[in-house]
């Protein structure tokens, strides 16, 4: 059943980049196969290499003769899981993970998988409910997974703002200078019209990321939002006028004209909003 999801991206993973050394390793796993050819865990191992290959077809082949010869092993769930998720197959994706944490509910690592599953489902309560496992069942989680959490979060209909602003502030007692998590608070404060609160996540910025012009933007949104017209104005007016950063900003230069000539509240607030449309975790 997985081969059979897998052979409709056949022409995606043709067109993926070689790597060297996993075709090595791929080499030496085939010549033990050839040995051993019922040995499960060797199959698994191959059928992961070609995962990260993005080699849909092979991989989805190796774990189906596992699944066959071993059809209970603990695993498998988990390999054919990852599998799909990664080669889009979200839905059914969801289905084997469910399975999988229903039988191993600490495995951190399947509770991410199946975040983002849920996420390309539009599903992103549940996939926060999933990125909370994925922290809270690590021991050591990453800056990502915070970040995830909080894009999720953000884009949930039952207080998204507080949520993510939670989020963000966990993640950020573990990794004080983590500046995607700093960023990401400020949006979401200038997104909700707090220009303090904003400018508390700015002020912990290293010296050296502050003058960039995506940090320039933020502090000119938060001087707006605080009814400084005039330092708003300078602000935005200094980034549209410096051509040097093109290519660097992806606010376009028209807007950050209009902003500067009229720096009303509403409408930075709004470009606040902008910031966090589209995120993805």
């Amino acid at each position: 059943m997985v081969l059979v999801l897998l052979l409709t991206l056949l022409p995606a993973w043709r067109d993926a980049p070689a790597h060297p050394d996993l075709e090595l390793q791929i080499e030496r796993l085939t010549q033990e196969i050839a040995g051993q050819p019922r040995d499960v865990e060797l199959l698994l191992r191959r059928g992961d290499l070609h995962r990260r290959h993005a080699d849909w077809e092979r991989a989805g082949e190796d774990l189906e003769l596992a699944r066959r010869l071993d059809p209970g092993h603990p695993l498998l769930d988990w390999y054919e899981g990852r599998l799909l998720a990664e080669a889009g197959q979200w839905a059914a994706a969801v289905r084997l993970l469910d399975r999988f944490l229903g039988a191993q509910p600490d495995h951190a690592a399947a509770y991410r998988v199946r975040a983002g599953a849920r996420w390309r489902l539009n599903e992103p309560e549940a996939a926060a409910r999933d990125f909370e496992s994925a922290i809270s069942h690590s021991e050591r989680p990453a800056p990502g997974l915070y970040r995830s959490l909080v894009v999720a979060y953000v884009h949930t209909d039952a207080s998204p703002r507080r949520a993510a602003l939670a989020a963000v502030d966990r993640g950020l007692d573990r990794f004080p200078a983590e500046i995607s998590l700093l960023g990401l608070g400020a949006d979401i404060a200038l997104a909700g019209g707090d220009p303090e609160l904003a400018s508390t996540y700015l002020e912990h910025l290293p010296a050296p990321l502050a003058t960039l012009p995506q940090w320039a933007y933020r502090r000119a949104l938060a001087a707006c939002l605080a009814g400084d017209a005039e330092a708003a104005a300078i602000g935005f007016g200094s980034l549209a006028s410096e051509p040097s950063r093109a290519g660097t900003w992806a606010v376009p230069g028209e807007t950050l004209a209009a902003l500067a000539s009229a720096p009303a509240a509403g409408t930075c607030k709004q470009a606040a909003a902008g910031m966090l449309e589209g995120l993805q975790p």
